[in-house]
């Protein structure tokens, strides 16, 4: 039964499918966490007007903080705060 070769494409087969269910249930699991961090804004304000704050943290980060930070500003968020913190970093 081991050296069946039909055993052996039903168990890649079951694995394919094992790894599959648990990619789903990660994707699943994923996006509703992200949808918990949603940002709530006071009632009597605007929608979308709500400001929020991204701090980046860095220390020998230099070859890597302007992709970083760029991907931060190409937020369309209308009231956006950038703050870089250099800890103590030995690079430029």
């Amino acid at each position: 039964m081991l050296g069946d070769p039909l055993f052996g494409e039903i168990l890649i087969a079951g694995y394919l499918l094992f790894l599959t269910l648990i990619w789903f249930l990660m994707v699943l699991a994923v996006s509703k966490w992200g949808r918990a961090w949603e940002v709530d804004c006071p009632e009597h304000a605007p929608e979308n007007t709500c400001s929020v704050s991204v701090c980046i943290p860095a220390r020998n980060e230099a070859l890597n903080i302007a992709e970083c930070v760029q991907s931060v500003l190409n937020n369309d968020w209308p009231e956006l705060e950038v703050i870089v913190v250099d800890d103590r970093s030995e690079d430029k």
